[in-house]
Order: C-alpha cells, then structure tokens, then sequence
C-alpha cells in the first residue's frame, strides 16, 4: 500500500495503519537525522535519536494536514515537516 493511500485510511478512521504508515518512512526520516547531524558535525546538542523521535510527531502533523488533492507525494509533504 503506497504512503497516500495509508494516510487517507488513517485519516478514516484506521488508526491501526499508523504502524504501517511509519515502518515505510522511519529509514526517510532516520536519514534526514542523520544529514542534520553531519552538517552540524557535533556543534548541535541534539542527538540523532531525539531527531527521529520529533521525526515521528512530524510525521502525524503531515498526515493531519496533507492534502493529496495539492498534487505532492506524501513523502515530500512529509520532508517540509521534518
């Protein structure tokens, strides 16, 4: 199931999909942790591991707020959250 058709059942009600939803897009948002921790290279006081954690309620503000009729994928509505 691709990642707009999971966040229009969990915005039906299919709160069960959530689990889904973030197994197909944890390793996208592991990685933009990642890049924000080397282009910081030490500077930042943030650990990647709390970055993948707000990772997460960036994640369920995309999907409250995406609007599939606005032509983007949900991945890319997701990275401006991020």
């Amino acid at each position: 199931m691709t990642n707009e058709e999971l966040v229009k059942r969990i915005r039906e009600g299919e709160i069960n999909l959530l689990a889904d939803l973030w197994m197909q897009v944890r390793r996208f948002i592991a990685k933009r942790a990642y890049i924000f921790c080397l282009h910081y290279n030490g500077t930042s006081k943030v650990d990647q591991e709390d970055l993948i954690q707000s990772g997460y309620f960036a994640l369920l503000e995309a999907i409250e707020k995406y609007d599939p009729e606005a032509g983007s994928s949900f991945i890319h509505y997701l990275n401006y959250f991020l």
